[in-house]
């Protein structure tokens, strides 16, 4: 374990007059300097290194495997049991894996959900045993494990525990965690068998990419393999690279595996969108998160790659088969009803009907009129008092910019009623239009006056 991250058990908690409360334990992983910062496990509580005294030397710097007295300033009162330790390091779990050895003493065996005591550190856990490859125990055996506890608790990934019945109390074993954020393990599977043991092997690049196997769709991070497995940043980005894994922009690291489920299972629902809105061009990501049924983050980074390999595509937000044209499923028999409405309004110019007005004349014209909406062929625009929604076709917009950049070239400033003369509209089409425009950053407004943008928003 290296300097990434401290942990400090208390085996004894005391006040000296003048000086606050002192801790005693010995350092189990990462360095520990005065001033560092960190959180008192279980609580949470934020607490400083104020000093630090190696075999009653004052000290700046401790090392593992040193007994360590510590001036400690906390939010809350400490107490023997709890720990201090890096921001991140321990994080309360309901789950805990190990690799267990039963005393050679021929007591009796042990069953599968026989509660526990799990001695580690300075604290006690009340657990109950997973047996994960077999439904007894017994004595002299070694076996890998999990822990369910009765509470979640937090402790170090590579401490060593001491296991004891509940009553009466007595040692009956021993080991060493493998995970203790882990995920509930189906028992008698093959494949979860194989990746414990490959944690608890020599081999650093197995083990890592055993820990993000056994991650699953919440995935790990970057920092949290960084703190766990000695190697450099560069060898396991170059590990988890070649084995087909991911790494999001935030460092979140996913497996090959669950890569490949979470993609198919994202692809699929975007197809299955489709067919039951064909009409839409597409759907939001979080719309797609909630539908495929997986965590938002390994979603993301799924997405990215997707998009990536051209497997998906993504406009304006939102999400789609590449290629899909939800015109196609209009259908020929309504195609020239559509012709004949997009017509209409590209025609309307600056001077473009309301919904309203579309759907009072032909009700089963509002469709079409929502389907030139979504696939972006029309922009939807409220008047100030949101009673009419008007419909100005984009090709109208795009020359209505062309004409006022050309009318009024930057820096040059110019009126609302003078841009209604340009483009040869009205005031109740001119407002919500201009208005528009500011928010789309092609026009700049202060007070009266409006210059349009020194860069060209073709995007607009």
């Amino acid at each position: 374990m290296d300097g990434s991250g401290f942990y400090l058990p208390f085996d004894r908690v005391f006040t000296v007059q003048g000086f606050g409360t002192v801790a005693t334990g010995t350092l189990r992983a990462g360095q520990m300097r005065t001033d560092d910062t960190g959180v008192i496990v279980p609580d949470g509580g934020q607490a400083r290194v104020r000093g630090m005294e190696v075999h009653g030397q004052s000290v700046d710097t401790a090392q593992p495997g040193q007994r360590v007295a510590v001036n400690i300033r906390a939010d809350n009162s400490l107490e023997r049991g709890q720990a201090l330790a890096s921001d991140g390091l321990l994080q309360p779990a309901e789950y805990w894996d190990a690799r267990l050895r039963l005393v050679d003493d021929g007591g009796r065996p042990f069953k599968n959900g026989t509660p526990v005591r799990v001695l580690h550190g300075t604290t006690e856990t009340i657990a109950t045993l997973r047996l994960l490859d077999r439904d007894r125990m017994g004595a002299g055996e070694e076996a890998d494990v999990q822990f369910r506890l009765r509470v979640p608790d937090a402790a170090w990934d590579q401490d060593r525990f001491i296991l004891r019945t509940i009553s009466p109390v007595a040692t009956v074993g021993g080991g060493q965690f493998l995970n203790t954020h882990a995920r509930r393990r189906r028992r008698f599977d093959a494949g979860t068998m194989a990746d414990l043991r490959a944690v608890a092997g020599d081999d650093t690049q197995e083990a890592l990419l055993a820990h993000i196997s056994q991650a699953g769709p919440d995935g790990t991070t970057l920092d949290d393999l960084s703190r766990r497995f000695s190697a450099t940043d560069q060898d396991i980005t170059g590990w988890i690279t070649a084995s087909g894994g991911a790494i999001g922009s935030g460092g979140e690291v996913f497996s090959a595996a669950i890569m490949d489920d979470v993609s198919e299972l994202l692809v699929q629902a975007v197809g299955s969108f489709h067919d039951q809105q064909p009409s839409r061009r597409g759907l939001a990501l979080p719309e797609l998160v909630n539908s495929a049924g997986v965590p938002a983050t390994v979603a993301g980074v799924a997405m990215d790659r997707l998009v990536e390999r051209g497997q998906l595509a993504i406009d304006h937000g939102l999400i789609s088969l590449p290629g899909f044209d939800p015109l196609a499923a209009l259908g020929d028999a309504r195609r020239p009803y559509l012709d004949r409405l997009e017509t209409r309004l590209r025609d309307a110019a600056m001077k473009p009907p309301s919904m309203d007005e579309i759907v009072g004349e032909n009700p089963q014209d509002r469709d079409l009129a929502e389907l030139l909406i979504e696939v972006g062929r029309v922009l939807p625009l409220y008047d100030f008092k949101r009673t009419n929604l008007f419909l100005f076709h984009r090709a109208a917009v795009d020359q209505a910019i062309d004409a006022l950049y050309a009318a009024f070239p930057p820096p040059t400033e110019f009126r609302a009623g003078e841009a209604r003369e340009v483009l040869d509209s009205t005031r109740k089409y001119m407002i919500p239009f201009l208005t528009w425009l500011d928010r789309q950053h092609v026009t700049v407004r202060v007070d009266d006056f409006r210059q349009m943008s020194k860069i060209k928003n073709d995007k607009a």
